[in-house]
């Protein structure tokens, strides 16, 4: 999906997005805990944690969220990678609970 909406949304192809999609599969993963490795692992859906790109393409795939959360007179807050969607009321509209 993400490399859908990168070249849907912004226009990543040829060269590109044939990097951007390289740098996204055929990816392994290993985990090591208390001195010893476990086996190698295929890793199907991921974008490399720590990566210098890693944000930029959270950002990215989630840029048009903003969008359909305001079409629903929603509010939007972001920071890294929480998001958070509310909606408020002037306090005199809110009914008192007893």
């Amino acid at each position: 999906m993400l490399l859908e909406r990168l070249q849907s949304a912004f226009g990543l192809t040829d060269l590109v997005h044939d990097w951007v999609q390289s740098f996204l599969t055929d990816r392994t993963q290993q985990i090591a805990y208390s001195g010893q490795l476990s086996s190698v692992q295929s890793a199907l859906f991921e974008v490399p944690q720590g990566s210098v790109l890693g944000l930029l393409l959270y950002v990215l795939y989630t840029a048009e969220l903003a969008l359909v959360v305001d079409r629903h007179g929603l509010s939007l807050h972001q920071y890294a990678d929480d998001t958070q969607v509310y909606i408020s009321t002037p306090a005199g509209d809110a009914e008192a609970v007893v």
